[in-house]
C-alpha cells in the first residue's frame, strides 16, 4: 500500500516552536511563516501606526502553540528586510500588493528601529521596565549600525547617580584604579562637571567610557524614571532622524502578575505613542485579562492600543491551508 510519504516530503528546516534563537541560527526562516488572515491584520495594523494613521500601540496575544512568536518575528524581519525581500515575501503567498505597497511606501520615508525582547519574569518594577528597555534599545541601534544613543537625555541620570557621595566613593574606586588611563587620571567631580560642560562628540565619547564601565562591572544604577526615559527614546528618534522605534516584547504576560497596581511607568510609556513614532508591542496570552479589573488605570492603558486586539489565531481550516502552502 502507498503512504502519504511517498507523495510528499517533509521540511528539513521545520521547527515546532520558534523563537529569537531559532530565527538567529535560521535567518531565513521568517519567509517561510504562512501569513493567515490574522497575520495579515497585525501588518496592516503596523502599516496604520507608521504612517500614523492611528497614534497607538498594537497588543499582539494567542493562545499557546498558535505562532505569536513566529508571527511579530517575521513582522519585525518584513520592516527590517530590503524591499525585494518584502516584494518576495508578498508574491509568495499571493498577498496584496496595495498592503504590500503601503508598507514599502513607509519604509522609504525613513528609517525603522526595530527591537524584540523575550520574556519579562524579571520585571518587578518601573525601575527593572526601563533598565530592561534601555538595554534592549541600545543593542538594536548597535546591531543598526547606529553609534548616537541619545546621551543628552542619558546624561542627568548618571549626573544625579554620581554626584551622591556614596555612589562618588563606589565608582571612583574604579576610576582612580583599572580604569584609571580610561578617563585620564580624571576624578568623579571632574566627570560629573564634564558631563554638565560638555555637547556633541565629547559628550558622546565620555558616555560611551561611562557605559563601558558600567557593561563591564555589571553597575545598572544609571536608571531612568518614566520622563527621562521617554524623552532618551525621544532624543534617540530626533537626533538618527528615524521614521519609527518599534519595540517588541514576546512573552510579556509574566509583567501583569508581577506588577499587579503598579503599572504608572507602563502606562507612560504607552502614552509615549501620541506625540512621537513610537509603537510598543507586548506579546500575550491574554489581553484584558492580564490587567486586574479592580486597577483604575485599566481603561486608560487599553485605551492606549489599536482595538480590536491583534489575536493571532487559527481557523478551523488553517491546517489544509497549511498543507496546501506546504505542498
Amino acid at each position: 500500500m502507498e503512504t502519504y510519504r511517498k507523495f510528499f516530503n517533509i521540511d528539513p528546516d521545520y521547527f515546532p516552536a520558534v523563537n529569537e534563537d531559532v530565527i538567529k541560527k535560521e535567518p531565513n526562516l521568517w519567509k517561510k511563516y504562512y501569513p493567515h488572515e490574522t497575520f495579515v491584520k497585525l501588518i496592516k495594523q503596523m502599516v496604520s501606526v507608521l504612517e500614523r494613521k492611528q497614534k497607538l500601540n498594537i497588543w499582539v496575544e494567542g493562545a499557546y502553540g498558535t505562532g505569536k512568536s513566529h508571527a511579530v518575528l517575521t513582522l519585525k524581519h518584513l520592516l527590517d528586510a530590503s524591499n525585494e525581500e518584502v516584494e518576495t515575501y508578498f508574491k509568495q503567498f499571493n498577498l496584496d500588493q496595495d498592503l504590500c505597497n503601503k508598507l514599502l511606501a513607509v519604509k522609504s520615508q525613513g528609517r525603522i528601529v526595530t527591537v524584540h525582547r523575550y520574556g519579562s519574569s524579571e520585571i518587578h518594577s518601573d525601575n527593572d521596565l526601563f533598565l530592561a528597555m534601555q538595554e534592549s534599545i541600545e543593542n538594536a541601534l548597535s546591531e543598526a549600525g547606529i553609534t548616537n544613543a541619545g546621551p543628552n537625555a542619558l546624561k542627568e541620570g548618571i549626573i544625579e547617580y554620581l554626584s551622591d557621595n556614596e555612589n562618588k566613593q563606589s565608582f571612583g574606586v574604579y576610576v582612580h584604579g583599572s580604569y584609571k588611563e580610561l578617563f585620564a587620571g580624571d576624578s568623579v567631580d571632574d566627570i560629573v562637571n564634564c558631563l554638565r560642560e560638555y555637547t556633541g562628540q565629547p559628550l558622546l565619547s565620555l558616555m560611551n567610557k561611562i557605559f563601558r564601565v558600567a557593561n563591564e562591572k555589571n553597575i545598572k544604577v544609571f536608571t531612568l524614571d518614566s520622563y527621562k526615559m521617554v524623552d532618551w527614546i525621544t532624543e534617540i528618534i530626533h537626533a538618527n532622524n528615524l521614521k519609527a522605534l518599534v519595540f517588541i516584547w514576546d512573552e510579556f504576560t509574566e509583567y501583569f502578575s508581577n506588577n499587579t497596581h503598579r503599572l504608572t511607568g507602563f502606562q507612560r510609556i504607552l502614552d509615549f505613542s501620541q506625540t512621537e513614532p513610537f509603537c510598543f508591542i507586548p506579546v500575550t496570552h491574554r489581553s484584558e485579562a492580564g490587567i486586574d479589573d479592580a486597577d483604575s488605570d485599566k481603561p486608560k492603558i487599553l485605551g492606549r492600543f489599536i482595538k480590536p486586539t491583534c489575536i493571532i489565531e487559527l481557523p478551523e481550516n488553517m491546517a489544509f491551508q497549511l498543507m496546501g502552502a506546504a505542498m
